[in-house]
């Protein structure tokens, strides 16, 4: 039996669940996003100076951080 973690399949679009996000009081955060587009680029040469938890915020983040 082989175990790991579960990896969404190829053109698995990561996304809050509409009753989680509205415009005033929870906007939302992060842009909608493939899951394979994000592993591509957490191994590319962009992301390798940046922390690996600061990644999706490089990837998809909504606002542009604050410097």
């Amino acid at each position: 039996m082989q175990r790991g973690f579960p990896v969404p399949v190829e053109g698995t679009i990561i996304k809050p669940p509409k009753e989680l996000v509205d415009e005033v009081e929870h906007p939302r955060v992060f842009k909608e996003f493939d899951f394979m587009d994000f592993l591509f680029y957490s191994f590319s040469e962009a992301a390798k100076p940046i922390d690996s938890a600061q990644q999706i915020y490089a990837f998809a983040s909504q606002v542009q951080p604050k410097i």
